[in-house]
């Protein structure tokens, strides 16, 4: 059949190894899940402190991303590790753009977030972090700012305070000096 039809057998061995290498992938990502999750477990079954809250994690999702399978892939691989790893998970998906920077300002009682997405939902993220990590410089900033005038300027009184007080005595020795003289 190969030298007959060289072109077809050719075509078959090349499905044939792109299956086998789709199939090797799957049970190599399949062996990895279960090396996590086996992990991930032994991390879920260690008890914690009556006073320690369970771990809280929000995910931000994009459904958009990767070709539409984001959500997929994120139950799929990432949500069972938290599960079993006993973490408690809030998600949101983002139906337009900029509400990741509009949830990330309503997170206060989150652990951590995971950001599920491309390139451009991380972006969203990573400029609403810096820009509150700019806002509270600045609040800092503005704080340190004050606390050094004020210091200054109590400095600057004691130098005034002390200055006046002797121009005072100048000023009463002179009177003297003119009650001496008359």
């Amino acid at each position: 059949m190969i030298r007959r039809n060289w072109k077809k057998s050719t075509f078959l061995f090349g499905v044939l190894a792109y299956g086998t290498s789709h199939l090797v992938e799957r049970y190599r990502t399949f062996e990895m899940m279960r090396a996590y999750c086996e992990e991930a477990k032994k991390y879920g079954e260690k008890p914690i402190p009556q006073t320690m809250k369970p771990k809280h994690v929000t995910v931000i999702l994009n459904p958009e991303a990767n070709y539409k399978k984001a959500n997929v892939q994120f139950e799929k691989f990432a949500a069972p590790l938290l599960h079993l790893a006993g973490i408690k998970v809030s998600m949101f998906q983002t139906e337009k753009e900029k509400q990741a920077q509009e949830l990330m300002q309503i997170m206060s009682n989150t652990d951590a977030v995971i950001i599920a997405g491309g390139d451009g939902t991380v972006q969203e993220e990573r400029t609403e972090q810096v820009r509150e990590e700019m806002k509270d410089l600045i609040r800092a900033g503005k704080e340190e700012m004050r606390a050094h005038v004020e210091s200054q300027v109590e400095g600057i009184k004691d130098h005034v305070d002390g200055c006046i007080g002797r121009m005072e005595e100048e000023v009463q020795g002179v009177k003297g000096k003119i009650g001496e003289v008359q």
